[in-house]
């Protein structure tokens, strides 16, 4: 505790100057009292002299504290406490770390510190400098080069590029909420100008069950306009649109989505682009057992195409085939046209053949070639038709077996001429189906 004795102001009354004389202290703790006394003329800061009353103020105040007038005689402690010359506090006494301290707690008061610009197109900031280097990063309200917005170290304010780090001791950091759940909670919307990387962890977007793998996007919005989760957007009106999938160290394996126009092909979508399959992958679509249409959006059959289709190699089918339309066979024409020749059909499954054989002394055996026999089933009838290539009575079959025909001229003659001969017999396997009904 300490006392001053006597403090003697010069108290500017006109609002012309002030002065101060201090007196030794009072060698006892006993607040002496106030007297007022006149003086005469008093100089002021600029050298004047004019009438002033002076006035003795007395006062009492506690070690460490920065005085300040309690009233226009009195003076007592102020919130202001320094310790150690070093150590200051604003609202209490025990800093003992830094050099400024404030401490809250006024009740009914929840702020404790207000940083209040006058100016009202100033920035309203807090620098945070080293000597030799200035400010090295700055918090609060910045106005100028763009809309009026909060900043942590902003641009122009970091000179050593020093990184930003919250709770870097475990805790938590929200944004846009009070309680976050997470080491950074946001809700709210984000964007990210730059690259993302997550390293050895799941990114799960539209939900909160642990991912099945590294990313999983849930459609939870209900009732979120467009119908689509993912959207792959390229700001390039030139760029290729594509989501690439890649293995180390080869590279990039296969790739879907649009491939803009270059060497004389348009724009196109493409599963497995070209020259973007350095190992060959086949291309498998559903091979669970789902259904694929090309052209609508509910297929009936594992491949259900809606459209016209156009195959510049083989086309191999594994069952049947089945078209409302006709299955011809493109031919072109020495003058560069080209024409449709048709297929001839029937309700029943036939193979033929064709052959030219020649009659001795009135008769002809026919062997069926090899292949084609193992084809059909020749152990049930089939059918062969003849066209003599000369003059004679007229050639029948005069037997048949599984490995070939025998063929006599009529009326016993003993003709020797060529004929052509045309063979239909059932196909292997699929004897008894005729005018086979779709479902």
């Amino acid at each position: 505790m300490f006392t001053f004795c006597r403090l003697t102001l010069v108290v500017t009354i006109a609002g012309l100057a002030y002065g101060c004389e201090r007196a030794s202290p009072a060698p006892t703790g006993l607040d002496a009292g106030v007297q007022t006394a006149s003086q005469g003329p008093a100089a002021s800061a600029s050298g004047e002299v004019s009438d002033q009353t002076v006035r003795t103020i007395l006062g009492a105040g506690d070690a460490g504290f920065v005085p300040k007038f309690m009233s226009s005689h009195t003076i007592g402690n102020s919130a202001i406490f320094e310790r150690d010359g070093k150590f200051v506090t604003i609202g209490g006494t025990g800093n003992t770390c830094c050099s400024l301290q404030v401490d809250g707690g006024f009740p009914g008061q929840g702020t404790i510190v207000n940083v209040q610009q006058l100016d009202p197109a100033g920035d309203i900031k807090v620098d945070f400098a080293q000597a030799g280097f200035g400010a090295l990063g700055d918090i609060g309200v910045t106005r100028g080069g763009g809309p009026e917005r909060f900043t942590i170290l902003s641009t122009g304010r970091n000179p050593r590029n020093l990184a930003l780090t919250l709770v870097e001791d475990g805790g938590k950091v929200g944004i846009g909420t009070r309680d976050p759940s997470a080491n950074l909670d946001v809700v709210g919307s984000a964007r990210v100008r730059g690259d993302l990387t997550v390293f050895d962890g799941r990114v799960h977007l539209g939900g909160t069950a642990t991912p099945a793998g590294r990313l999983q996007v849930s459609d939870n919005f209900s009732g979120f306009g467009p119908s689509h989760i993912i959207q792959v957007h390229n700001i390039d009106p030139t760029g290729d649109i594509t989501v690439d999938f890649a293995s180390s160290p080869i590279g990039v394996l296969g790739n879907m989505g649009v491939i803009r126009s270059r060497g004389g092909r348009p724009d196109r979508f493409v599963i497995l682009g070209n020259g973007r399959s350095p190992t060959s992958l086949p291309l498998t679509l559903r091979e669970d057992g789902g259904n694929v249409g090309i052209g609508t959006a509910d297929p009936k059959r594992t491949l259900d195409v809606n459209g016209d289709g156009r195959f510049s190699g083989n086309v191999a089918v594994a069952g049947d085939l089945a078209v409302t339309g006709t299955k011809s066979s493109v031919a072109t024409l020495s003058d560069g046209r080209r024409v449709l020749l048709y297929a001839i059909e029937s309700p029943q499954n036939w193979f033929e053949d064709f052959g030219t054989a020649e009659l001795r002394d009135g008769k002809a055996w026919v062997s069926l070639e090899g292949v084609f026999a193992e084809t059909v089933n020749t152990g049930a009838s089939y059918h062969v038709f003849l066209t003599p290539n000369g003059d004679c009575k007229g050639l029948y079959v005069a037997e048949r077996r599984p490995d070939g025909f025998l063929v006599r001229e009529l009326g016993r003659g003993k003709s020797t001429v060529g004929f052509d001969y045309r063979i239909v017999a059932p196909r292997r396997g699929f004897e008894t189906v005729r005018l086979h009904e779709l479902p």
